[in-house]
């Protein structure tokens, strides 16, 4: 659970470390071209892969939110504050998750593993 700021947006990256990601979780108010976007993608080796664009938006600056990701081998499953679920492949493969980084315009009050 976490504040968003009145700014561009933020990301949860999850993988084995910064450089190889299983998921990269954006968040995008007014990133560049995109308006009020959830973008998917992963990164081997310090490439990204192709992006996984979704218009399902339910975000607002300057509130709070809560977010559960839940890592179910094959796949990713994310909900979003308002209920609503979105899922993404683990394209990497990877069996675990030794890395999690959030960056951006968010300010974390609760983070929890199960």
């Amino acid at each position: 659970m976490g504040w968003m700021t009145e700014n561009h947006g933020f990301t949860i990256d999850m993988g084995k470390n910064s450089n190889n990601l299983a998921l990269h979780f954006s968040i995008r108010f007014d990133f560049g071209y995109d308006q009020n976007h959830i973008v998917f993608n992963t990164m081997v080796d310090g490439k990204f892969g192709q992006e996984v664009r979704e218009t399902h938006f339910p975000f607002q600056k300057g509130t709070t939110v809560e977010i559960c990701i839940e890592f179910e081998g094959n796949f990713f499953l994310v909900r979003l504050p308002d209920g609503h679920y979105l899922n993404f492949p683990n394209r990497t493969e990877a069996t675990n998750i030794d890395y999690v980084g959030v960056f951006g315009d968010f300010v974390i009050r609760t983070f929890a593993f199960e």
